[in-house]
Parts: C-alpha cells; structure tokens; sequence
C-alpha cells in the first residue's frame, strides 16, 4: 500500500468509528438526555447566578481601580 492508501484507511477507520459511536448515542437517548439536562431550569438559574456575580465582581474591580486612581492621584492646590 502506498501512503495515499494508507491515509484513506485510517481516515475510513475513524469515519467508521464515528458512525457506530453515533449510532449507539441515537439508539440509547444521549442525545436527549443531553437536551434535558441542558435545557432545565435549574441549570439556567445557576448561570443567571453565575452572570449577575460575575458583573458583581467587575462592578467591584472597577470601583476599587478607580479609588486607588483617586488615592494616587496629586492633590490640586485652588
């Protein structure tokens, strides 16, 4: 077999591999149960908590940058 051969056998090999592995996911759910477990409420609770810390936390980096700016920054004599 020349290399061109060779390439199409692995390629075909793993192309193979893929649609058994895709078949048994279809034949057992896993599809479905993927979607289930993704679309609960729960789970988009626990990101909406996620979001609103996740802003809290770069609300309150952005405060404590600027009062460090403040604290550095010379006093103007008026």
């Amino acid at each position: 077999m020349n290399v061109a051969q060779n390439n199409y056998a692995e390629a075909q090999t793993i192309v193979d591999t893929l649609v058994s592995e895709s078949e048994w996911m279809r034949n057992r759910r896993v599809a479905a149960i993927a979607n289930s477990i993704l679309n609960a409420t729960e789970l988009d609770e626990a990101v909406a908590a996620l979001t609103d810390a996740a802003g809290a936390v770069v609300h309150r980096g952005g405060y404590l940058e600027c009062a460090q700016h403040v604290e550095e920054a010379p006093l103007l004599s008026v």
